[in-house]
């Protein structure tokens, strides 16, 4: 654990406290497979006993179960120990590289110890434990290697792509990926200032695009025109350097059967990507190929654009007129709109609601 990280085990404990499943997030590692790790299932893990005496490899393994599942947090009991929770602990099912499913000790000519605590408890321990292995499930055998899939990420440390500008939300720029971490990106832009830290992302974020992107959607490039000559050519004729993330590495955008009617001037409703809280009146300001589409948040928009942003046609974060009323929701109006000021002064000395 990185220091200074906030510990999720001392909540974790707490009778009230219940976590959302790891098969509630489709981008994570192991989410489709996650609902096959359930409270009760088998798994050998480092024995209690190991502390000292082995301080890289167990020396000896042992049974337990997995009692309640938090995330990917599993909370263990060795087998034997029935009620007494005294030897329980919280490990990540993720991170814990000494848990394997029932077998792997067999396979792999490690011995299965009972710990020292109950080693007296009883008098046939292989007895005991065919008798509990038989009648329960164990981590699915493929556990570790899904596991090592995720973590050899298409998109890597050192590729270059492109990128929204934090600065600038209606340009992209060149950006480097510094780390790659559970999916996640560190991203830094090529031309930044030394102080800029850069941010992370996830690597399915709409906020990052492979190279060339820009010049094949005709969306604004913040960078020198030898790139965007260059990214363009990369693109068209599938010249791409070593380092270049390429279009196979994202997911595709959504094939729309119809092509959607947008045309600028439009007007819709769309969350505002720097409030996403907010669902703003917004108009189409500009209409990109491949159904991207330049959004403006109305009353909020610089005469130059500079603050419109990038959604695609079939993106969840845009609706059309009339959406925020259907559903009860709140929609956040123009800023500086007169009327909408005036009616809201009146109705509110009046009594009734907007």
């Amino acid at each position: 654990m990185v220091e200074g990280c906030f510990d999720w085990r001392s909540y974790l404990a707490k009778p009230d406290f219940v976590a959302a499943p790891v098969s509630c997030f489709n981008h994570v590692p192991l989410a489709r497979m996650w609902d096959s790790i359930t409270n009760g299932i088998l798994v050998e893990v480092k024995s209690p006993d190991c502390t000292t005496c082995c301080s890289v490899n167990p020396c000896c393994y042992w049974i337990a179960a997995v009692i309640k599942v938090s995330g990917y947090m599993g909370l263990l009991r060795y087998e034997g120990f029935e009620s007494d929770s005294s030897q329980d602990l919280w490990v990540n099912l993720c991170t814990e590289s000494h848990i394997h499913p029932i077998g792997w000790c067999a396979e792999n000519g490690m011995p299965l110890v009972p710990p020292k605590l109950i080693e007296d408890k009883h008098t046939d321990w292989k007895e005991y434990l065919m008798r509990r292995i038989s009648r329960v499930r164990t981590a699915p055998s493929d556990f570790a290697l899904k596991l090592e899939e995720h973590k050899h990420n298409i998109i890597k440390k050192g590729m270059k792509l492109e990128v929204v500008d934090k600065n600038l939300i209606s340009a992209v720029r060149l950006a480097t990926v510094k780390e790659v971490i559970g999916g996640r990106l560190h991203l830094k832009y090529d031309d930044s200032e030394t102080e800029d830290d850069g941010f992370w992302c996830h690597e399915r974020s709409p906020l990052i695009h492979p190279i060339g992107w820009a010049q094949i959607v005709g969306h604004a490039l913040k960078g020198k025109p030898e790139y965007a000559r260059q990214s363009l050519l990369k693109t068209l004729y599938r010249t791409y350097e070593p380092f270049d993330a390429t279009w196979d590495m994202f997911l595709p955008v959504p094939n729309l059967i119809k092509s959607p009617k947008f045309k600028e001037g439009m007007k819709l409703e769309a969350i505002d990507p720097l409030n996403l809280s907010t669902i703003c009146v917004a108009t189409v300001t500009e209409v990109l190929r491949n159904n991207y589409l330049m959004i403006g948040i109305d009353g909020m928009t610089e005469a130059d654009g500079s603050d419109c942003f990038c959604y695609h046609a079939s993106s969840p974060c845009i609706f059309p007129v009339g959406f925020c009323e259907s559903n009860n929701l709140t929609l956040t109006p123009p800023r500086g709109n007169i009327f909408f000021l005036h009616l809201e002064s009146h109705c509110s000395l009046s009594g009734a609601t907007v």
